[in-house]
């Protein structure tokens, strides 16, 4: 089966704050991102349709630049390293897209 994605994907390894529609905040991690998306992996699954609020930081240029994005859970499945699930970036303005871009370009530039 072919991969449907239309934005490249990075492997990263970086902290995520969740908060879920009802409030609660927990901390896990996101294992890939593009600009569309992000795979979080965490100990305990996410139901599709779920609606998140994601806070990460990721170095952009010289900075360390905050994001506060909302996604939808997508699909999720467990590994031996715990429960992963597909996130879709939900209104993403203009300037979290370029940051993203840049951090997805300079990050494969780096381990080319």
């Amino acid at each position: 089966m072919a991969d449907a994605r239309r934005f490249e994907r990075i492997r990263v390894n970086r902290q995520v704050r969740i908060r879920t529609p009802s409030g609660v905040e927990v901390d896990a991690k996101i294992i890939d991102l593009s600009i569309a998306g992000a795979g979080i992996l965490y100990s305990a699954p996410a139901e599709p349709g779920t609606l998140l609020e994601l806070r990460f930081v990721l170095p952009v240029g010289a900075d360390l630049r905050p994001f506060m994005l909302k996604g939808i859970v997508r699909h999720g499945r467990l590994t031996a390293q715990g429960h992963v699930f597909g996130v879709e970036f939900l209104e993403v303005d203009e300037d979290d897209r370029r940051a993203l871009l840049m951090f997805v370009l300079w990050s494969k530039d780096i381990r080319a």
